[in-house]
């Protein structure tokens, strides 16, 4: 996990002020009623956060030169296979 949070702390280094970035990851996409389309997360969202489950959203807030992460799922999906967060700060 330690690459993504250096992805993170890179973004963060060209932000100026107290700043909160918020990245929606992806949802699941219903193909019919009875039938999903794969799941596959939002490119970006990856790309920082490592994070694979649906309707997860990243929040980078940068506040006084201090920088705090958190991934969330906001709601355990039916048809995901986990649920899961983390945090961090720097």
């Amino acid at each position: 996990m330690k690459i993504y949070e250096e992805r993170r702390l890179k973004l963060t280094e060209n932000l100026s002020g107290d700043i909160a970035v918020i990245i929606p990851g992806s949802v699941l996409a219903n193909r019919s009623n009875d039938t999903a389309y794969p799941f596959r997360q939002d490119s970006n969202f990856y790309y920082l956060s490592g994070f694979n489950e649906p309707d997860s959203t990243l929040m980078i807030i940068n506040k006084s030169g201090k920088t705090s992460h958190l991934v969330k799922a906001l709601d355990a999906h039916p048809l995901s296979t986990s649920f899961g967060q983390y945090a961090s700060d720097k």
